[in-house]
């Protein structure tokens, strides 16, 4: 299973991300950013089992702003 984490800019955002993508059929869980000072953000990323191409699409069509985060980023 692939997983992928997306950084948002804020916990708002990270809730609204989650439930847009859990409404699309996608499971997706709002966890820690191990380190929020690399690369602003702020302390909380998206993570996504079985992403693909649509998930940032889907979060974009629903207002929020979330870029894919480097994978050194997601590990403590």
């Amino acid at each position: 299973m692939s997983q992928k984490f997306y950084r948002v800019n804020s916990v708002t955002y990270a809730v609204k991300g989650r439930d847009a993508l859990l409404r699309n059929g996608y499971r997706a869980e709002i966890v820690k950013n191990p380190d929020p000072s690399r690369g602003g953000g702020c302390g909380y990323l998206l993570r996504v089992d079985n992403a693909d191409s649509r998930c940032l699409d889907i979060l974009r069509r629903n207002g929020v702003r979330a870029f894919a985060a480097p994978e050194g980023e997601t590990r403590r």
